[in-house]
């Protein structure tokens, strides 16, 4: 009976999903055979509404998504993000390979997604404020001219990477992400659209809620792909408060009870004394090591962020979370006698075991290709001064 439910759920997202997919290959050959089509719909386009006043339909998108998880929660994250579907293909896929892997619960890393998000959206508004720059007038832009278009263009992939670069990203945001930072990691380390939907999410009356009796067997959280403790959330708050729920109802469908359910309560922060996504002291790192994460992040995306002119701000921090973790990871390394990672074991009691071996090299050759980037910036900025502008 359990089983049955739960694939009942996972199949319908996955329908839905795919859907999302099937969409974008038709919108794309649309274009293809008409020639003008219907804008991206895009979050990243948002940054042409801010910036420069043109409504745009990713920014209609923004704003219809917005309204339904005030009301609803976030359920777009799992049900309409085809970043989610990537990084739930990669874990699907690294399960069935037998490729472990776990979440990280960083006191610095799960804020980043917070600071890109006011980097993104806020800071251009204060910094316009500040200087007595006057915030654009919204306006709509019809296609044909030099300008960005709102709600149709002849130039399908105007604000997506060259191919190349979406493959990497693809891989750095499913595959590498979720195989070092855990199911879902790029959402909850790096995307700046979820820190606006978890916060949304936390006015939202709709909720994971607990209908009945429950006798904590903890199956819900076991199907949990969010890192949550939902049978501990549940028992104290009567739901699910954890900005970090995506609404995928996997936990609806592990209840053996159907004390789990979807209701309408009222809203985590119209409420006192909710975690809003508390560890709780489940930290995988010390206070020390968090700290250094953080400053290395920053580097790091200053050191990737318009690299070769190729690299995009989202992917950039991607790449930034990952080498902050694996530079602490190094760090653990050197000093610790023994330390497995992933289930392999890299050292044995003083031995650097054949794994570990593996990882010296490649944290070496990862580093020294940093090291260059760095310098590879570092020159681009410096001639950017003398011509006076600016490489970032």
């Amino acid at each position: 009976m359990e089983v049955k439910k739960y694939r009942s759920f996972e199949k319908w997202r996955i329908a839905t999903l795919i859907g999302v997919h099937v969409l974008f290959i038709a919108h794309f050959v649309h274009w293809k055979i008409r020639g003008r089509t219907l804008a991206p719909l895009e979050f990243n386009e948002v940054m042409y509404t801010i910036h420069q006043g043109i409504v745009t339909a990713g920014f209609i998108l923004m704003a219809l998504v917005m309204v339904a998880t005030l009301i609803f929660g976030r359920f777009f994250c799992s049900w309409g993000c085809h970043i989610l579907a990537l990084q739930d293909s990669c874990g699907w896929l690294m399960d069935k390979l037998r490729i472990r892997r776990q979440p990280i619960r960083s006191r610095t890393l799960m804020w980043i997604p917070m600071v890109v998000m006011f980097y993104l959206f806020i800071w251009p508004q204060i910094l316009g404020l500040f200087h007595g720059i006057e915030g654009p007038q919204l306006e709509v832009v019809q296609a044909g001219s030099s300008r960005w278009s709102s709600f149709s263009t002849d130039n399908f992939w105007r604000n997506l990477p060259p191919p190349g670069v979406a493959i990497f990203t693809f891989f750095i945001c499913g595959f590498a992400i979720v195989y070092l930072l855990g199911s879902r990691g790029f959402c909850f380390q790096a995307c700046p659209y979820g820190a606006l939907f978890s916060i949304a999410d936390q006015l939202a009356p709709g909720r994971i809620v607990l209908a009945k009796d429950c006798n904590q067997c903890g199956l819900c959280t076991k199907a949990c792909s969010s890192d949550i403790l939902v049978h501990k959330e549940l028992a104290m708050y009567g739901m699910v408060t954890n900005p970090r729920c995506l609404k995928d109802l996997d936990c609806i469908a592990a209840c053996p009870e159907e004390a789990v359910q979807y209701g309408f309560r009222k809203p985590p922060l119209f409420r006192k004394g909710h975690p809003m996504g508390s560890y709780s002291g489940r930290y995988s790192f010390s206070l020390k090591e968090d700290l250094l994460m953080l400053v290395l992040f920053v580097f790091s995306v200053f050191i990737f962020r318009g690299l070769y002119d190729a690299v995009p701000f989202l992917l950039a921090v991607g790449l930034a979370v990952c080498t902050a973790y694996l530079s602490v990871l190094s760090w653990r390394f050197v000093r610790s006698k023994s330390m497995q990672l992933r289930g392999i074991m890299l050292k044995d009691i003083g031995h650097v075991r054949t794994g570990g071996m593996v990882f010296s090299v490649s944290m070496v050759v990862l580093f020294i290709l940093i090291l260059h980037s760095g310098i590879v910036q570092w020159h681009v900025e410096r001639q950017s001064r003398v011509h006076g502008t600016s490489g970032h």
